[in-house]
């Protein structure tokens, strides 16, 4: 049989999550799609093997189901090169793929006998401090036409901005403070701007409140995702607190939004965000000119002044024609993998859980360095000595864990 010019990309469920990790793990297929040239992406999704699933169970099997459908599916086709999406209906299924059509497979050393995970949300991170630009991912134009036809009739002209609720059961200190984000939308009606609500899939059909009165919404989103994109990338701009539909919008070039860090990851004694190589109060550099992480507690007064000032600067930017270069990754914003590992081990000390992926993503990270990176941190008063004892205490914190697998080059 002759092979195709494909990367098959195998998402094993008995090892990664039913979440918006799933973009992560889609970005990084696509990455190395590129790396090696290679024509298109086939996904495969393969249903998980319980004996092999020790992650939390946030979700109850039919909540499963809806986001294999609704979320993981559709987000296939947000990424262009994607051509073929294979959901198995056992593992069987998925053997005689990788058996039979597969001859390139991502991730590195994966197999169904031997499932290998590549959703970690520092890779990408990781990717976009050595220089990869990652906007892969975009809505369909159809997708986009039917919510110009929505906005056209909806805001008056006015400019749009699209305020995206989390209001989650699980992990609750990352909701959106629903009185806070009310009057958001409404102070933001009040300057002229036309707000539009997206509530959490699980409230987006309750009835309207007292404190949205009067402000758009748009369930269909919350149930769409491409009608979710397509939303995202039409409105004037978007805001986020720390949410799963924030993803897709980072590997987005023509999302513009504010990203506002809630829940413990806004802690900044115990920044989770260290977990993933992000510095507390920075913006990461996969984000261009018009995407702004805010580190700040929610409040009416402090956050819609965070969006009007991202508002004055898009306006003042397209004042003559689009400047594609804003549009581009910030990449004034990387950082040496010296000091992405040592963000990542100030995580990892006093950490009970398996730090395993969060070391494997360390290491990588050192392991990458080149002789202009040493030569830079020596003149930053850092000797390859240190790098060097960096490097050996992840490899103690390791231990003799044979899962820290190198599988992320």
């Amino acid at each position: 049989m002759q092979h195709d010019n494909s990367l098959h990309a195998f998402y094993d469920l008995s090892v990664s999550p039913l979440s918006f990790d799933f973009i992560c793990f889609l970005v990084e297929a696509e990455r190395h799609r590129r790396v090696f040239n290679l024509d298109r992406l086939s996904i495969v999704v393969v249903p998980e093997n319980e004996q092999l699933n020790q992650g939390p169970r946030h979700h109850n099997s039919q909540n499963k189901k809806w986001r294999l459908a609704n979320l993981l599916t559709p987000s296939c086709w947000l990424l262009p090169s994607c051509k073929n999406l294979s959901v198995c209906e056992d593992r069987n299924h998925a053997e005689a793929i990788e058996t039979n059509l597969a001859t390139h497979i991502f991730p590195k050393n994966y197999s169904v006998q031997e499932p290998v995970a590549h959703h970690h949300t520092g890779l990408p991170v990781l990717a976009s401090h050595q220089g990869y630009n990652l906007q892969y991912l975009k809505s369909s134009p159809q997708a986009r036409s039917y919510v110009r036809q929505w906005l056209d009739r909806h805001t008056d002209g006015k400019r749009a901005i699209t305020l995206t609720l989390r209001e989650a059961a699980f992990t609750p200190k990352r909701n959106s403070d629903f009185q806070v984000w009310a009057g958001i939308a409404q102070r933001l009606k009040e300057k002229g701007f036309c707000p539009i609500i997206v509530r959490d899939t699980d409230t987006a059909l309750n009835p309207e409140t007292t404190e949205l009165e009067g402000i758009d919404q748009f369930p269909v989103a919350a149930f769409n995702l491409e009608m979710r994109m397509a939303l995202y990338e039409e409105s004037h701009m978007c805001a986020f607190v720390s949410n799963g539909p924030s993803t897709p919008c980072y590997y987005s070039r023509d999302v513009k939004y504010v990203y506002f860090v809630t829940g413990e990851w806004l802690d900044k004694n115990d920044p989770t965000f260290h977990r993933v190589g992000i510095e507390w109060g920075s913006t990461p550099p996969f984000a261009n000119e018009f995407q702004r992480w805010v580190w700040k507690e929610q409040d009416v007064g402090s956050y819609v002044q965070e969006i009007v000032s991202l508002d004055e600067h898009i306006c003042a930017s397209f004042v003559e024609n689009e400047p594609t270069t804003l549009l581009d990754p910030m990449f004034a914003n990387k950082r040496n993998g010296y000091y992405f590992a040592v963000t990542i081990q100030s995580w990892c000390r006093g950490q009970g859980d398996d730090v395993r992926p969060e070391i494997a993503l360390a290491l990588e990270a050192l392991k990458t360095l080149s002789q202009k990176d040493i030569k830079t941190l020596s003149q930053e008063d850092i000797s390859e000595a240190e790098i060097l004892n960096l490097q050996g205490n992840f490899h103690q914190m390791a231990g003799n864990h044979a899962a820290v697998v190198n599988c992320y080059t």
